[in-house]
């Protein structure tokens, strides 16, 4: 019997990183290692900003947590690639490490590696766009066995298996998911800018120099106005007079709230125990809210304490101006001195010599 030996495999460092390559390994021995393998755009995209120097640009400002900035999408697709490579067989996504264990871990780093711009205060929000993402895929996938599609080639036969048995069969899930189409289907909001989030429209909305958000009618307008003026739902015009009369009657409310746009639309869509209409986020509930007003206030300290410094380097620069202008001063004293000597003495001098000739 031939022993096959597959040149991937290799020992990595982590249990994480050991499980992401094992599920890739196991693409590449049935014969799917190109469908699984990480797609080549996203990759070359990135490799070219990065051979060229050019900054990346992706953010997570603390109002949305969410991924925002030029490059949003490809750090996405980077995202998309990476979670091709996650195991399947958990039944939430919080259970990945308790059976696939320093998976997370792995991610994260791996992120990092190809995107140094992250620090560790964007490890949770960029976590929660992998998990949003892995959650859509394992939903791309339920569609495709509920319309009896075969398997797609980047699944393996295990993971595909394990889902039927485990998950899609299974009598709480089919609920959820039977509620969840209902309320999918109770949705009007469709949007009239494809897969750019709420988040995204209204960063790109900020003030260019100041850096100051959009109001809520704004993000509403960019978000389900067309350019001919009519909107792409049938309430788009009655909600943007409600924003309006809103922020006359609220404006102390909203101004005062920890993410103004975020009470701005609540005020009017209404509230929910889990998301926040109109901006297409998590709820911003009260340890979020606790958490921006600390960021809120560590950053006016950070400003605070950075004018602090300024002024008191422009008080130095003054102080060592001043002393160098006295040194100055005091330069030129001292020659004015040493010239009036020269000249008494000179002038003693002339006076001794013409007493002498009389």
């Amino acid at each position: 019997m031939a022993v096959i030996i597959c040149p991937l495999l290799r020992v990595l460092p982590s249990t994480g990183d050991k499980i992401l390559y094992h599920h890739t390994v196991q693409a590449a021995i049935t014969g799917r290692a190109k469908s699984t393998l990480s797609p080549a755009a996203p990759k070359l995209r990135l490799r070219k900003r990065r051979a060229k120097g050019k900054h990346i640009d992706i953010k997570f400002p603390k109002e949305f947590a969410k991924v925002c900035g030029e490059h949003a999408s490809l750090f996405k697709s980077e995202i998309t690639v990476l979670v091709r490579t996650v195991p399947l067989q958990v039944k939430k996504w919080r259970d990945m490490d308790k059976f696939y264990p320093g998976t997370t871990t792995s991610i994260w780093r791996k992120l990092k590696q190809k995107f140094p711009e992250l620090s560790e205060e964007d490890k949770d929000c960029a976590m929660r766009q992998v998990e949003s993402q892995y959650n859509n895929r394992r939903y791309r996938l339920l569609q495709a066995y509920r319309n009896n599609k075969p398997r797609p080639q980047h699944v393996s036969p295990e993971g595909w298996q394990w889902l039927i048995r485990n998950l899609w069969t299974d009598d709480d899930f089919q609920k959820r998911s039977n509620q969840n189409s209902i309320n999918r289907g109770k949705q009007e909001m469709g949007s009239k800018v494809g897969t750019r989030s709420i988040a995204q429209i209204a960063y790109d909305l900020r003030h260019p120099e100041t850096g100051e958000w959009p109001t809520a009618m704004q993000v509403w307008k960019a978000t389900y106005q067309k350019a001919d003026g009519t909107w792409s739902i049938p309430t788009g015009e009655e909600i943007m007079t409600k924003l309006h009369e809103a922020a006359g009657i609220h404006q102390e409310k909203i101004s005062s709230a920890p993410v103004p746009i975020v009470e701005h639309f609540a005020l009017v869509l209404g509230r929910k125990p889990n998301h926040s209409r109109g901006v297409g986020i998590r709820a911003v509930n009260r340890v979020a809210e606790e958490r921006i007003r600390l960021q809120v206030q560590i950053e006016a300290s950070e400003q605070r304490e950075a004018a602090a410094r300024a002024c008191a380097d422009a008080a130095e620069q003054r102080a060592e101006a001043a002393e160098q202008r006295a040194q100055a001063l005091e330069g030129q004293v001292s020659t004015v001195v040493e010239t009036n000597a020269q000249l008494q003495e000179e002038q003693q001098s002339q006076r001794d010599e013409m007493s002498s000739l009389r």
